[in-house]
């Protein structure tokens, strides 16, 4: 299974279709009501921050993303980090 973190242009929309195809159901529950999509799209699109996107790639398919600002802070602090690789 060929798996990769990549910085190759993404559109934000399909980033947002990917955040709530994976959180949905727990947005729900945490909320203990429906998705408000213009709630979750608003918040969503101010929250993120392209140029630390890396898009996870399985087999030359995005499956998914992360957000490295907070492993960028963490080596900045010179505290120790850790990853993971399937």
């Amino acid at each position: 299974m060929n798996v990769a973190l990549s910085a190759q242009p993404h559109d934000p929309e399909a980033l947002y279709q990917l955040f709530r195809s994976a959180m949905e159901p727990y947005v729900d529950a945490a909320r203990g009501q429906p998705w408000n999509d213009e709630r979750e799209r608003a918040q969503f699109f101010l929250q993120l921050a392209p140029a630390s996107v890396r898009l996870i790639v399985v087999e030359q398919q995005v499956v998914g993303f992360v957000d490295l600002r907070a492993f960028d802070a963490q080596r900045s602090q010179d505290q120790p980090s850790c990853g993971a690789v399937l």
